[in-house]
């Protein structure tokens, strides 16, 4: 029917997310919303729940196979940092795959010409696909890349700037 409202919820092990948990219909009696990817995606099962208070609910599952495999998304905070040689950032290097994410080793590496220093330059994940470590500034002004690798995979590094002060 036209103009029913829906509720809409996403559940299971392997979802992502909807752009819209509540939608109308439209005249022909459908709804439309997104359904982005998460960033990690695993193997497993997702459900989306589809409720109209008059009407009921319907649900949709599908099942899904690790879409893209070996994944390192690599994050720093803050990422603007004085160019002292003292001042640090916590970075860490998140690692999923199709087989689990605890136990991959994963290299840090730093790019640019102004780096300062990694520690750990490299480390077992934890329970949660982690590698943490601590960035410190150089004394150079500018930019430096920081990085991950290891498991069989690698990703995106993060850019942190150093700035004159």
């Amino acid at each position: 029917m036209s103009g029913d409202h829906l509720t809409l919820v996403v559940s299971g092990p392997s979802c992502g997310s909807l752009s819209a948990s509540s939608v109308r219909t439209d005249t022909g009696g459908h709804a439309v919303t997104h359904y982005q990817l998460p960033q990690f995606p695993m193997p497993g099962y997702c459900v989306i729940r589809a409720t109209d208070a008059s009407r009921g609910t319907g649900a949709t599952e599908w099942h899904t196979t690790c879409g893209r495999q070996n994944l390192v998304f690599v994050t720093a905070e803050p990422t603007r940092l004085p160019a002292d040689g003292r001042t640090t950032s916590a970075v860490t290097a998140d690692y999923a795959d199709c087989s689990g994410i605890a136990g991959a080793v994963l290299t840090l590496t730093l790019s640019g010409a102004a780096c300062g220093s990694i520690s750990p330059a490299s480390g077992t994940t934890d329970l949660g696909g982690a590698v943490r470590a601590t960035y410190r500034a150089s004394t150079v002004p500018g930019t430096c890349t920081i990085a991950a690798a290891g498991g069989q995979g690698g990703g995106e590094g993060v850019v942190v700037t150093q700035a004159s002060g």
